[in-house]
């Protein structure tokens, strides 16, 4: 695992363009300086986001792995090392929803879940879950428009649809 590193992540952006540009047809370099502008957008989102989770004792984490993923016990995130900049921003927003939903409401991983797996199968207990994605979803968007921040709205969309469409799927598939 690895700590945010803004200068690490604008050296490795700014190598991926330049490494991308050279000899790239016009047409080419134009999509390689948006996707550029959307790294520096998504690193300057990071930045904030990051400073936000340390000021409430939150330690965020870069590994390989899938999206991101909050764990309340230990006030850890991990996000993926292998997104791009503004998509890690995007998620790590989620997950910082995740902490804001706080373990005294309704969500919170508050959702039934039981030792049984035969529970954690149901559809009760699935769409529990499902309410809860959407809850941290939506907190994470007003945190990152309480900072501030230029994440575009279709991209944090296109984004939030993406994975809730997985857990739509994962839902979709219970007995009870």
């Amino acid at each position: 695992m690895a700590a945010f590193d803004p200068g690490a992540w604008w050296e490795r952006s700014w190598a991926r363009f330049t490494e991308r540009s050279s000899g790239a047809s016009p047409a080419a370099g134009v999509k390689l300086q948006a996707q550029w502008a959307e790294d520096v957008v998504g690193i300057y989102a990071l930045s904030q986001l990051v400073n936000w989770c340390c000021q409430r004792g939150v330690t965020v984490d870069f590994a390989h792995r899938n999206n991101g993923v909050y764990d309340s016990s230990t006030k850890t995130i991990v996000i993926s090392n292998r997104a791009l900049p503004l998509r890690q921003a995007i998620y790590l927003a989620h997950e910082c929803g995740h902490h804001l939903v706080g373990p005294n409401e309704k969500f919170s991983h508050g959702y039934e879940r039981s030792n049984d797996p035969q529970f954690n199968r149901t559809f009760r207990h699935k769409m529990a879950c499902l309410e809860e994605e959407i809850e941290a979803w939506n907190r994470g968007r007003k945190l990152l428009e309480r900072l501030g921040t230029t994440v575009p709205s279709e991209k944090f969309d296109s984004v939030r649809l993406e994975c809730l469409r997985s857990y739509v799927k994962w839902a979709g598939k219970v007995g009870k």
